[in-house]
């Protein structure tokens, strides 16, 4: 059976879907006129919301799925705000769908932690960073195999290329490529975490105020 709130996420993950197709289709016929662009792949980690969203509702054990909604794509929602080079396209629709796909994913976010929150505790994060450990490996198998003739960044931790994410990238020039990547990518983990430990407390804090009453 699902839940209203399963009915919630999944109609999001729905509304995604059919976005980024749309938004495949034009980037390759208007464009990119009828050549496909790898470096627009839906993998990248502001997309894994549109495949979790989808498989909530049919997962039996989803609680690092539903962590990784609240924590990982929240935060990744609200730090691309931060540098919003990556929103731009060639055409305005595009644009206009890259700032509304990230405001869902810091709603889905919101709504995922508001609902979930309660009973949250700091091992549930072990599923998040296994669930991460997974996709950057898939992403990075990707990068590996497209590379030899296409231009690929998923993650934006193609060793291939330079790092150049804000902050991190002068941290690859510095000490490396691979080091930028490396600490980009517990950056991430790291702040993901406080996420978590903030919704923890926030569910913690609720169910101490219905015991007083």
């Amino acid at each position: 059976m699902i839940s209203n709130k399963e009915k919630v996420i999944f109609t999001a993950g729905v509304l995604l879907t059919l976005s980024e197709i749309i938004k495949q289709i034009l980037l390759y016929l208007v464009v990119n006129n009828g050549h496909y662009d790898w470096w627009y792949f839906p993998f990248q980690l502001c997309s894994l919301p549109m495949y979790f969203c989808l498989l909530v509702p049919f997962l039996k054990k989803k609680k690092a799925i539903l962590c990784f909604l609240m924590d990982i794509s929240l935060l990744s929602g609200i730090f691309a705000f931060f540098d919003t080079s990556g929103m731009h396209y060639p055409i305005l629709i595009l644009t206009i769908h890259s700032v509304c796909w990230h405001l869902v994913m810091i709603a889905v976010g919101i709504y995922t932690g508001i609902n979930y929150r309660k009973s949250l505790k700091r091992r549930d994060y072990i599923g998040v960073i296994n669930i991460f450990i997974v996709v950057v490996f898939i992403a990075e198998m990707i990068n590996y195999m497209v590379s030899k003739r296409h231009v690929i960044n998923l993650f934006y931790v193609n060793p291939y290329l330079k790092m150049n994410q804000v902050i991190f990238a002068d941290i690859g020039e510095k000490f490396g490529n691979n080091i930028g990547i490396i600490i980009y990518l517990l950056a991430i983990l790291a702040g993901g975490y406080i996420i978590h430990y903030i919704w923890m407390l926030l569910g913690n804090n609720k169910s101490i105020n219905k015991s007083r009453m």
